[in-house]
């Protein structure tokens, strides 16, 4: 099931990366879902279905825009299929995807299956693979605990049996960056999940993507604070919790501290000092108060350069 809204630009090779597996329809249904699109783009995209698809590929426009992960609830409704693969229309399915999944599936008990992911950039460069979360693959151990520690796991890595989704319901409207790492977790309380240990799908990383704009305004934060103490009540002991709270500030405060530098290097001054007040907020340090007062100057240092050619423009 591929989601769809505006974006035009990776539709079509989406679409074809699923396409070049060589599944037949008799074993897996491909549906493009769009979000109620605006007029012009959902013709584009509806153009790119009918023209890459010829007919393999299904298309779904939605009456009214719902967002990102009601989208998602109505793939799963959709969905004819036992397993439910979510693709975004900017991200990518390597070479033997479904087969290497397919074998967890058939060696296993399992209700999702999840592997690594290649991050990429618009010219599809590779910017690095998510990380490894155990050294074999198989069922993963303490699934509930590695995927509540942070949110390790991008979505076109991951499918989903159908009714696991059914038993634990839909993804929630409650939370507007981080609904799909409290869907993971909620799955791993539930059910055995097995792991692939090597990359065979892509995640894109752009300035345009719908969660990006969260990112820049900190938003990314605050909801992923919020999901994260809906998974801390997943654990019965105390210890458990506190150790999740802990592990989510830290990755949560690592995460900002990067983002506060790198959005003060590229000039969203804004966008830098509210991540560095949340590096301060998660993790209070010395060291955290040095990441404010390096943003600053780095802040500074820029509207600095800014002005001087402007006034050497003027002279």
């Amino acid at each position: 099931m591929i989601t769809s809204y505006k974006r035009t630009e990776y539709l079509e090779q989406a679409i074809r990366s699923v396409l070049s597996q060589n599944i037949g329809e008799q074993e897996m249904q491909i549906e493009v879902v769009d979000d109620c699109s605006p007029l012009e783009s959902g013709q584009k995209i509806a153009q790119i279905v009918q023209e890459v698809g010829k007919g393999r590929v299904t298309f779904y426009h939605q009456p009214q825009n719902v967002g990102i992960y009601n989208n998602w609830n109505t793939c799963i409704n959709r969905a004819r299929g036992r397993w439910i693969h979510i693709l975004s229309d900017d991200d990518l399915v390597m070479p033997n995807f479904y087969q290497a999944y397919r074998q967890q599936i058939e060696a296993n008990q399992c209700s999702m299956v999840i592997g690594q992911s290649v991050s990429i950039n618009q010219q599809e460069q590779w910017l690095g693979i998510s990380k490894s979360l155990q050294a074999y693959e198989g069922l993963l151990d303490n699934a509930l605990k590695k995927l509540s520690r942070d949110n390790p796991i991008r979505t076109p890595a991951i499918i989903v049996a159908r009714e696991a989704y059914e038993q634990v319901g839909g993804f929630t409207d409650s939370l507007v960056y981080a609904p799909d790492w409290e869907m993971w977790t909620r799955l791993a309380a539930n059910f055995n999940v097995a792991y692939v240990k090597r990359p065979y799908s892509q995640f894109r990383c752009h300035t345009g993507s719908e969660t990006n704009k969260l990112v820049l305004t900190a938003t990314s934060v605050a909801d992923s604070l919020a999901a994260s103490q809906i998974i801390q009540l997943r654990f019965d002991n105390f210890q458990d919790r506190q150790e999740i709270k802990l592990s989510v500030n830290k990755w949560l405060s690592n995460e900002s501290r990067y983002l506060s530098n790198k959005f003060a290097s590229e000039g969203y001054y804004y966008s830098a000092w509210i991540h560095a007040l949340w590096v301060l907020r998660l993790t209070p340090s010395i060291s955290s108060l040095k990441n404010i007062i390096n943003v600053f100057l780095k802040m500074l240092k820029s509207l600095l350069i800014k002005l001087f050619h402007s006034l050497k423009f003027q002279y």
